[in-house]
């Protein structure tokens, strides 16, 4: 009668899966088989060393995600197949063993600068793992502009209101590879921007929201990841506005100081020049102007952003001057500002 022996053949598959395979092998006796059946146990106790390795894994986080340049960074090692308190961990910084245990804290260097970490493993006192990690001491820079008008003299910045068209650059530093090299990865409120993100893809453009703010944020990567950084700012939608200057006749608008709510005439004239903020640079010209004094309607002066109110020598009280502007091509912008005026002290 014959007899089989089935014999085991183990292989690393391209995954690092183990792959069994069997087959039937006619067991008629031969001076070779006792050195087979050596083969196969030299096989299980290297399978034995190994599989332990395989299916003992671990990952490493990082807070904060992306550090920059000298930035105080926690690692925390976390595993969900072996007790990491029971475990031997050695954290190695550059070469040199920095600190043990589960959690770490390091500082990357200085703009430009490449750190490198090293976590060893000891699972539970004998399976040896590990991982090492490259942090490219790298920081970019979000600048944003809108498309909203200001005087001349205005040194503030020009906010974006509802609908306003925005335009963010960020600017990396300390990154081997030039700006157009490098990945850009953009966010807006929370959400990838897939379109807009890619290489060399610095610049991000958009149409803001009716009212809120938004939050944008950007990572910066090299091709490799060696180096990753990110930046988030938030941006608020402000509402157009008018401020009153007081203009006089040979020194022009007095754009060092803006009028508030109140003003007192101590003279017969008063020239009130008007301007709008944040309003559509390109649509500028559409804007339409109402002005009321004391609740009637006010025949509209020649620049129409500048009134002249001339009192009469014996005239005593108060006065209230309302100015509404409007974009006559976009609703959502739009403002009103009032102003109280005595002209009891003249």
């Amino acid at each position: 009668m014959k007899k089989f022996i089935f014999k085991i053949l183990f292989g690393f598959a391209a995954f690092g899966s183990i792959a069994f395979f069997a087959h039937a092998q006619n067991a008629t006796q031969t001076p070779e088989t006792p050195d087979l059946f050596q083969q196969e146990e030299d096989k299980l106790k290297i399978l034995e060393e190994i599989l332990p390795a395989l299916t003992k894994t671990f990952e490493v986080e990082f807070s904060p995600k992306y550090p920059g340049a000298n930035t105080k960074v926690l690692a925390q090692l976390i595993s969900y197949t072996f007790d990491v308190n029971r475990s031997e961990i050695a954290w190695i910084v550059n070469g040199k063993t920095a600190g043990t245990g589960k959690i770490f804290s390091f500082t990357t260097g200085d703009i430009g600068s490449e750190l490198f970490l090293r976590v060893s493993v000891m699972a539970e006192g004998e399976v040896p793992l590990g991982k090492s990690f490259t942090f490219g001491a790298g920081e970019v820079s979000l600048l944003w502009e809108t498309a909203g008008y200001a005087p001349a003299q205005y040194r503030g910045k020009i906010l974006p209101v509802s609908r306003s068209f925005i335009k963010i650059v960020a600017v990396p530093r300390g990154f081997a590879s030039s700006d157009s090299r490098l990945i850009y990865e953009w966010k807006r409120n929370y959400k990838n921007i897939p379109d807009s993100s890619g290489k060399g893809k610095k610049t991000f453009t958009f149409y803001g929201d009716e009212a809120g703010s938004e939050t944008i944020e950007v990572v910066v990567s090299n091709f490799d990841k060696s180096a990753v950084v990110s930046k988030r700012t938030e941006i608020k939608i402000a509402e157009p506005k008018i401020l009153f200057y007081e203009e006089h006749p040979l020194e022009g608008p007095q754009y060092q100081k803006a009028l508030s709510d109140k003003a007192d005439l101590e003279k017969q004239e008063l020239i009130l020049r008007a301007e709008p903020f944040f309003f559509s640079k390109k649509t500028l010209s559409a804007l339409s102007y109402q002005w009321i004094m004391n609740n009637k309607k006010i025949e509209l002066p020649l620049k129409p952003n500048v009134l002249s109110l001339v009192v009469p020598s014996d005239q005593k009280g108060k006065s209230i001057i309302k100015l509404t502007m409007e974009n006559l091509k976009n609703i959502f912008e739009r403002a009103e500002k009032s102003l109280r005026i005595n002209f009891d002290l003249q």
